[in-house]
C-alpha cells in the first residue's frame, strides 16, 4: 500500500495540497508543481503487484498520448514509493453522475454533453483504445474559463490494465465494470469486448441523460444482467413522449444486444444524431453551467471543513453526516458505481445504512469498498 500523504508532503516533483478522494483502489490528491506553481491531480494506485504496476504504467503512457479537449489529460506517469501514479489535469467541476443526480438537463444540454463525450471516445477509438468502463462517474464536467461546461472522459485503458484476462475482476478479486452500463458481450467475456462495447455504454448514458432514468437500472444485479442480455428496457418515449425520432433511433441501435447488429462506431452514432453537422462538445452558459458551479462550490466548502472520506456505492467522496442530495464530490474523487435513480425509499434507506457502516469502517481503519474506475 502507498503511504498516506498529507498536505505539504512531497510526491515526485509535486507538493500535496489536499486529498480529493479515497477508495479501495486509489487515492486522488490535489497537488502543485513545486517549481512551476501549476495545479494537477495525482491518482495514486493502491497496489504492490509488480505485473499490475507495469500494465498501469503502460496504459498510463498510452492515455497520455490521447490529446483532446473532451479527454481528461494525463501528463505524466511515475512510481512513488512502489505505487504507480497518474498525473492528470486538474478539473474543476462535478462528474456527470453528480450533475444528473441533481439536475434535469434540457435536450439541447444533454446532446451537447453527449457530443463532447462522443468526440473524446472517438479519438481514443481511432488510437485503438477501448475504455470498457464508460459511465457517468467517469465523465468530468469541467467549468471552462469561457463560461461553458466541457465534458471530459477519464481513465481510458485502466480497465484493461486491471483486468488483462477479461475476468471482470481486478487482480485483487474485486468486481470490475459497472453493471448498468456494461454491454452483454462484456459481461460474458470482457477480454473480447471492443469499441462496440463502448458504443453500448455510450447509448446507456445518452438514454439516462434524455429520460432521467437508468436504462437497465434494477436493485438486483442479476436482474440487470438479464435485462441487458435480452435488451429489456423501457422505450425512451415512455418517459419523454416528444423525444425526437433521431435521438430515439440512435439509442435503440446503440443498445442492440448483438454487437454485430449494433451501431458499429462513434462516427455512425454521431451521424444518427446530427447527420453531417458538427457535433456540439460543450454546454453553453445557462442553467446547466450554473448548477455545476453550485455543486463545485458545495464540494469545495465541504472539503475545506472536513476530512476526506472513503467512497461508498452511488456516492463520491462522502463525508459522514452529509445529506445524500448535497453530496457534491471532487471530479477526480474515486467515484463508485452509480445507483439507479429509480430506486425507491427502501433502497434509499439501504444506502443510508451502507453510509453509516462505511463511516464506522473508516473509524475502525477497515475500509473495503470497491472502486470501479
Amino acid at each position: 500500500m502507498p503511504p498516506n500523504l498529507k498536505p505539504g508532503d512531497p510526491i515526485d516533483r509535486y507538493v500535496v495540497e489536499s486529498v480529493l478522494g479515497v477508495g479501495s483502489m486509489a487515492t486522488v490528491y490535489g497537488v502543485r508543481h513545486s517549481a512551476l506553481d501549476k495545479r494537477y491531480a495525482v491518482k495514486l494506485l493502491h497496489t504492490d503487484d509488480k505485473g499490475l504496476q507495469e500494465r498501469l504504467m503502460r496504459e498510463g503512457r498510452l492515455q497520455a498520448s490521447l490529446e483532446h479537449p473532451n479527454i481528461a489529460r494525463v501528463d505524466d506517469v511515475f512510481i512513488h514509493q512502489g505505487a504507480p501514479a497518474l498525473l492528470m489535469e486538474r478539473v474543476d467541476g462535478p462528474d456527470l453522475y453528480q450533475w444528473l443526480h441533481s439536475y434535469k438537463p434540457t435536450l439541447d444540454e444533454a446532446l451537447a454533453v453527449f457530443g463532447g463525450i462522443l468526440s473524446g471516445v472517438q479519438v481514443a477509438h481511432n488510437a485503438a483504445v477501448t475504455h470498457r468502463d464508460l459511465k457517468p462517474g467517469n465523465i468530468l464536467m469541467h467549468l471552462a474559463p469561457d463560461g461553458t461546461l466541457v465534458p471530459k472522459v477519464l481513465d481510458f485503458g485502466l480497465a484493461k490494465a486491471l483486468d488483462p484476462k477479461g475476468t471482470n475482476k481486478t487482480t485483487a478479486g474485486e468486481p470490475l465494470g459497472t453493471p448498468w452500463y456494461m454491454a452483454p458481450e462484456q459481461i460474458k467475456d470482457a477480454s473480447k469486448a471492443d469499441q462496440r462495447a463502448d458504443i453500448f455504454s455510450l447509448s446507456c448514458i445518452l438514454y439516462e441523460m434524455v429520460t432521467g432514468t437508468v436504462c437497465f437500472g434494477e436493485d438486483d444485479v442479476l436482474e440487470t444482467y438479464r435485462r441487458i442480455a435480452t435488451g429489456a428496457y423501457p422505450p425512451p418515449r415512455d418517459f419523454v413522449s416528444d423525444l425526437p425520432y433521431n435521438v430515439t433511433t440512435a439509442i435503440e441501435y446503440g443498445l442492440i444486444a448483438d454487437p454485430a447488429k449494433r451501431t458499429q462506431d462513434c462516427g455512425a452514432l454521431g451521424r444518427a444524431l446530427w447527420k453531417n453537422d458538427p457535433w456540439p462538445t460543450a454546454v453553453p452558459a445557462g442553467p446547466g453551467v450554473d448548477h455545476a458551479k453550485q455543486l463545485h462550490q458545495q464540494y469545495e466548502a465541504h472539503r475545506a471543513s472536513s476530512a476526506p472520506a472513503s467512497v461508498g456505492p452511488g456516492l463520491s467522496s462522502v463525508g459522514s453526516g452529509q445529506l445524500l442530495d448535497d453530496m457534491a464530490a471532487a471530479a477526480q474523487s474515486a467515484s463508485a458505481a452509480e445507483a439507479p435513480k429509480s430506486w425507491g425509499p427502501t433502497i434509499a434507506l439501504a444506502l443510508a445504512a451502507m453510509m453509516l457502516l462505511t463511516t464506522m469502517a473508516v473509524a475502525a481503519g477497515a475500509v473495503a469498498i470497491v472502486l470501479l474506475n
